[in-house]
């Protein structure tokens, strides 16, 4: 299994990609710390996980659209506690509000929507980073929409979206020397999932792909072997890629008790794509 051992942390764990991502993840014998905004999705991703005899993941329900440098502090504090380290981010929390002209966008919403989908990331990412930068191999994930950027009535989440690829280019850029820490944007095309849904409800699902082939590659990526791939951003054509060879796992412990949510970590992130 060629993530055996590592600790891997995914935001919007409720939603389709991040509830795909962690089961090929856990799969590959990851150890999980998922983070969504609603208990009741967590605990459903939590029993299909147990179901398949996979380590049992860690549930922190968390309203990414409320997260402070304190709560995302206390998060780090509580992983560095019971794992010792992370080897890997996803961020796969995100969502669209309400899609309109700029000039019917509320402050709140936009404020909101701003905070989700790029300021989220940044602040939990930013005291991971230490953790992350340790290991001898890390990764951090982040996912793109580019048909949002610069487009009418894609308001404030495709302004996010855009800011989100210069972050993520941005900390490529500054831990490219060290090659321990490695950053990668996905930028996929549509796949099923409710937020695809409430935003083109005359579309059929059924004509659009799922999310397992993005997971899969996102589980490839944060391998050991995917250090093969130098790239730092990746679109579709990369997710049907054949599979890299496989190098030998690196030993460690896989925990079997879910951790505590953090008092400060508490509430409700929005539902992803």
């Amino acid at each position: 299994m060629t993530l055996q051992g590592r600790h891997i942390l995914v935001t919007g764990a409720g939603g389709a990609l991040g509830s795909a991502v962690a089961l090929a993840c856990a799969a590959q014998g990851a150890n999980l710390i998922l983070l969504g905004r609603r208990q009741q999705p967590l605990e459903v991703l939590y029993d299909r996980i147990a179901a398949a005899g996979y380590a049992l993941p860690h549930l922190f329900p968390c309203d990414l659209s409320k997260l402070d440098e304190d709560q995302a502090q206390t998060l780090a504090l509580a992983i560095t506690q019971q794992f010792g380290g992370l080897h890997g981010v996803v961020h796969c929390a995100a969502d669209t509000g309400a899609l309109g002209p700029i000039a019917d966008i509320t402050g709140k919403d936009w404020h909101r929507l701003l905070h989700l989908n790029l300021t989220a990331p940044f602040l939990l990412t930013r005291p991971l980073l230490p953790m992350l930068a340790s290991q001898d191999d890390a990764g951090i994930v982040f996912i793109d929409d580019p048909a949002s950027h610069g487009k009418a009535y894609w308001g404030a989440y495709g302004v996010a979206k855009a800011g989100l690829v210069q972050l993520a280019q941005t900390l490529a850029e500054e831990w490219t020397a060290g090659e321990r820490l490695r950053v990668a944007t996905l930028a996929p095309a549509p796949f099923r999932s409710s937020l695809r849904q409430r935003i083109f409800p005359g579309e059929k699902p059924a004509n659009l792909p799922g999310p397992e082939p993005i997971a899969a590659f996102i589980c490839r990526w944060l391998s050991p072997p995917g250090r093969s791939l130098t790239a730092r951003c990746f679109g579709p054509a990369d997710f049907d890629a054949p599979e890299i060879p496989q190098e030998p796992a690196a030993a460690g412990l896989s925990s079997q008790q879910p951790i505590s949510s953090p008092a400060a970590v508490s509430g409700t992130s929005a539902p992803n794509p």
